[in-house]
């Protein structure tokens, strides 16, 4: 299943956080690639892999430091 994230992020008032420093997506955090689900498919939930490639103003110079492995977990209600 491919897909695409995007996330996005503008930081609160310094004086909310309580003297926590956050690093905030100002720019934007995009990623996009290839999932596949039910490798293990279970009854209440199942199982799967993914290859993601970061891009944009948070990128990397290196282009295999941009590419990502992720396991997927879907719970289905």
């Amino acid at each position: 299943q491919p897909g695409n994230q995007y996330y996005l992020w503008h930081n609160e008032p310094p004086a909310n956080h309580h003297n926590i420093d956050f690093k905030t997506l100002e720019n934007g955090y995009y990623e996009s690639g290839l999932v596949i689900r039910k490798l293990l498919n279970l009854q209440i939930y199942d199982l799967g892999i993914g290859v993601l490639y970061r891009y944009g103003s948070y990128g990397y110079i290196d282009a295999m430091d941009n590419i990502a492995f992720k396991i997927s977990l879907y719970y289905g209600f």
